[in-house]
């Protein structure tokens, strides 16, 4: 594609080195202002947090950010900083008269330098960032047959059907100078484009600024992709045009979807269009910008309430509760209803500790202050969320360090060899799954939580043995499992460790999976017999 001039006035390079990162829709930012003047951008509002980003969540989005992730959130009430929440204190109550700040990474370090309680910040909305209006990266090599090396961003041109990329990277696909899709790897190569595919910081690069619809000039050995108002546009018909094929599909396969909705914002993100188009005659540059990053909004929307619901089935996740009032429990459960979940796999028993108040186990220190195993289960049955608790079977906590396997160290699955293989360093230590003490304790919970509590279900987490193809000889030849196998068949199994072809191995292999199977067959016998309607 030939370079032109493009449309916006204030368009300048940002060659690789800047500091300054692309905003999102490559034309629009806006920020937060801290006490001293320091400004950091945010990334979105009402959206899901992630890692290294700055959200804000505003009353619009519900009662609580149901977040996860946080490494900090700062509530602000009329401009004033009123609480900064430190780690661990994630899905916090969103005020009606303010807003949540909700950090990651490098963002939570910003906020809590800046941010201090009874201090004001300030927002800043709709900024037109002028450092984002294009990007450029060095291309280190092109063809039809180049491999992408480490940091690198490459150009394959045609002259093969695809990119042939493993999946450690990213890639933009570009069609008569346009971005058409961005994402993924080994992408077919199109006859009239090529595709830009990065590693490492170029592939950062690629994620930073490559967008649906931007144009993209290529010019002594350097990329660049560049965003106007039409960029923009073409972004939002990019996403209609999404939305249009899902609409079709849904009414051949008879598939439901809310129609209606995805008409009213099809229909708004089309009048935006037309209004940016008008607006970028007249020569009103920032309006056009405005106007058409709404049409991306509203395009957006249409292709998202386009996706098909099936109208039965599990839609279900799996969870790890961060909540530590009832309110926080049942403003997740609100989220989870609302994104249409009916089913909760919640991590019940995990690092040999419990979530609830047990007699079996250690509880975590910070559920300790209610029984919020009982608010997850009726909270969510009320709201057709089946509630299933979800278990680490055999593998507990740290070790040495651990409390559960401290006391019982003759628990572990471990042998002679050295050096410690992964599966019992630190958060990774497993029991031994023929130990008939083990086994006692791992029904025992289940029992407790049985007959305490009324389940959709119980899910088993880590039911196998710790293995590595490296180390054969450190996983589950502990006294206890060594033993009895013995005694059973009279093979030693260290005697062929390294004769895994032998078929004394092999009968080693089979009487661990039959430990598996004969302690599935305890907790299903456990489950019909306390909780049949599980």
């Amino acid at each position: 594609m030939y370079r032109r001039p493009l449309a916006l006035a204030l368009t300048l390079i940002v060659l690789l080195s800047s500091a300054a990162a692309a905003d999102p829709t490559g034309l629009l930012a806006d920020f937060l202002v801290a006490p001293d003047g320091e400004r950091y951008r945010i990334d979105d509002f009402n959206s899901p947090l992630g890692s290294n980003r700055l959200v804000v969540y505003t009353p619009d989005f519900g009662p609580s950010t149901a977040t996860v992730d946080a490494m900090v959130e700062v509530v602000v009430v009329d401009g004033v900083v009123e609480e900064v929440l430190p780690v661990g204190f994630t899905n916090t109550p969103i005020p009606r008269d303010g807003y949540v700040i909700s950090a990651s990474g490098t963002a939570a370090t910003w906020v809590r330098l800046h941010l201090r309680p009874g201090l004001p910040v300030a927002l800043l909305r709709d900024r037109l960032v002028a450092d984002a209006v294009s990007a450029t990266h060095v291309i280190h090599q092109s063809g039809p047959n180049v491999t992408r090396g480490t940091d690198q961003l490459v150009l394959f041109t045609p002259g093969r059907e695809r990119t042939g990329t493993n999946p450690w990277g990213t890639e933009a696909v570009v069609r008569d100078g346009i971005i058409v899709s961005v994402g993924g790897n080994d992408n077919p190569i199109p006859p009239d484009g090529f595709v830009l595919s990065g590693h490492g910081t170029a592939r950062d690069w690629l994620t930073e600024n490559a967008r649906v619809g931007a144009a993209v000039y290529v010019e002594d050995g350097q990329v660049t992709i560049a965003f106007d108002s039409r960029s923009v546009a073409r972004q939002a018909r990019a996403y209609l045009d999404l939305a249009d094929s899902r609409v079709q599909s849904a009414r051949q396969e008879g598939m439901p979807i809310a129609f209606r909705r995805v008409a009213e914002h099809r229909a708004r993100a089309w009048d935006l269009l037309a209004e940016a188009e008008a607006l970028q005659t007249a020569g009103e540059h920032d309006s056009a910008l405005r106007a058409a990053a709404r049409a991306v909004g509203a395009a957006e929307q249409a292709a998202f309430a386009a996706l098909p619901s099936p109208p039965v089935g599990i839609r279900g996740v799996w969870y790890r509760p961060v909540e530590v009032t009832p309110s926080h429990v049942v403003a997740t459960l609100d989220r989870l209803a609302l994104a249409g979940v009916n089913t909760l796999f919640l991590e019940t028993f995990y690092r040999g500790r419990t979530v609830y108040p047990s007699e079996v186990a250690s509880q975590h220190t910070e559920f300790r202050r209610w029984d919020l195993l009982e608010v997850w289960i009726e909270e969510g049955r009320r709201r057709g969320i089946d509630v299933h608790l979800w278990l680490h079977v055999f593998r507990f906590d740290e070790y040495p360090s651990g409390t559960l396997l401290r006391a019982h160290p003759e628990w572990l699955a471990s042998g002679p060899a050295t050096p410690v293989p992964r599966e019992l360093r630190a958060n990774n230590a497993s029991a031994d799954p023929a130990h008939p003490e083990v086994r006692a304790f791992v029904l025992a919970l289940i029992e407790e939580m049985l007959t305490r509590y009324a389940p959709a279900g119980i899910h088993l987490d880590y039911i196998r043995y710790p293995k590595s193809d490296l180390q054969p000889s450190s996983f589950a030849i502990a006294d206890t499992s060594r033993q009895l196998f013995m005694e059973q068949t009279g093979i030693d199994p260290l005697l062929f460790v390294n004769r895994r072809s032998a078929p004394e191995w092999r009968a080693w292999e089979t009487w661990q999976e039959e430990q598996i199977t004969s302690f599935v067959a305890d907790v299903h016998g456990l489950v019909r017999r306390l909780a049949p309607q599980a």
